[in-house]
């Protein structure tokens, strides 16, 4: 979806949300890029710059499949590609250099209205989170107790970690919208005073790393500078206490073409 798309998607839901949206000037300075717009509610300040992101090319690969054979299937492991980190870096950059006050919270907003939005959110939560799916072991007399699974954030490098102007990520897309919390953000605090904060949390609809640790449906690595598997495995277990392995997630989709008799 264009650029200009991903501004009218993110206006108008934020303005269903109560907020009042306009677009954020351009700079004068040469080379110069800001954010898109500042959604205002009272005394609650936003600054947002939208983004579109297009299909995954395995989804296309999948429809070319359709159209000349008139069926097809494709399996894809849900996992972060590199380009998605520039969509971060720039927008993090175009939130910094848009005036505004300290206080104001910065939002990365990602508009996917196309089928493969499913698989493009999760690879971008994978990328801004570095979160993986872990099976968790407990020690027995015997074999290990399997426990169950939980999500456990920072497993992966984190452009959450890297990029701190950001203050939350949402995913915007034909089922609705997700609020993505960076628990380092500079204004995370601010963030969890505002309605859409609330109202997201209300409607299911928020992930927040450190509420979801202190209920304990999660897990994290917050010493940043593990890098080996075999650290990581000792840290979770040290501090979880729970013994873990690293599952893999998969998107599966399948799709088929027919005519439709015009006589019935």
């Amino acid at each position: 979806m264009s650029v200009e798309d991903s501004r009218v998607h993110a206006k108008i839901m934020l303005e269903a949300a109560g907020y009042s949206v306009t677009p954020i000037p351009r700079s004068k300075v040469h080379g110069q890029e800001r954010a898109d717009l500042k959604a205002t509610l009272g005394q609650e300040i936003l600054i947002v710059e939208a983004k579109g992101k297009a299909p995954h090319q395995g989804y296309f690969d999948l429809l070319e499949k359709v159209r000349t054979q008139g069926y097809g299937c494709c399996s894809r492991e849900e996992v972060a590609w590199n380009a998605l980190s520039s969509v971060a870096e720039k927008a993090s950059c175009q939130l910094e250099k848009t005036p505004a006050p300290e206080t104001c919270v910065r939002i990365l907003w990602i508009s996917c209205l196309h089928n493969d939005w499913r698989f493009v959110f999760n690879a971008f939560r994978h990328r801004l989170y570095g979160d993986v799916k872990l099976c968790l072991f407990r020690k027995a007399k015997g074999l290990p107790e399997i426990v169950g699974t939980r999500p456990c954030f920072y497993y992966n490098p984190s452009d959450f970690c890297r990029y701190q102007s950001i203050d939350a990520a949402i995913l915007a897309g034909p089922n609705g919208a997700q609020v993505l919390v960076n628990e380092f953000g500079t204004r995370v605090r601010q963030l969890r005073n505002t309605k859409l904060y609330t109202e997201m949390k209300e409607l299911g609809a928020l992930v927040d790393p450190e509420m979801l640790r202190e209920s304990g449906k999660a897990l994290a690595i917050l010493d940043l500078s593990l890098r080996d598997q075999k650290a990581k495995w000792q840290y979770l277990f040290e501090s979880f206490g729970f013994m873990t392995t690293v599952l893999r997630s998969y998107s599966y989709m399948s799709l088929t073409s027919g005519q439709i008799d015009p006589n019935g």
